[in-house]
């Protein structure tokens, strides 16, 4: 069963992906901010992160670089959401050691969304 760990504040957005991500047969772990989901990923590594900038505590990009330099969770696909980020700021963001692998303006339909996440993990909602 692919497991996907979403940090995301939204939450209609997350009960969205939650629901959507759970009827394509995934585990589905959601968390409002990066230290209990960074936890959660170093305990149990998760096939596919959504990461959202916008959290409280520790935005997005900072769960990124501590993701990003985890041994354990640095090829663990990871793809960035937000709502404020302008494309320079995802650009600057892409040029780090420690970028995502998928960077995506919101609000995004799931399908789309979706779309994106195969390309980094092709068994997510197959068979």
């Amino acid at each position: 069963m692919t497991k996907v760990l979403i940090f995301e504040t939204d939450h209609a957005f997350a009960v969205e992906l939650r629901t959507e991500l759970t009827a394509l047969g995934c585990m589905v772990q959601v968390f409002k901010e990066g230290p209990t989901g960074l936890m959660a990923a170093a305990g149990n590594p998760p096939d596919l992160i959504l990461l959202s900038v916008e959290l409280p505590r520790m935005n997005g990009f900072s769960v990124c670089n501590k993701i990003k330099k985890d041994a354990n969770l640095l090829s663990v696909p990871l793809i960035i959401m937000s709502s404020q980020s302008t494309p320079e700021t995802f650009e600057h963001h892409k040029k780090l050691r420690t970028r995502a692998d998928d960077y995506v303006h919101k609000p995004v339909a799931f399908s789309d969304l979706l779309q994106r996440a195969q390309l980094l993990l092709p068994e997510l909602g197959g068979p």
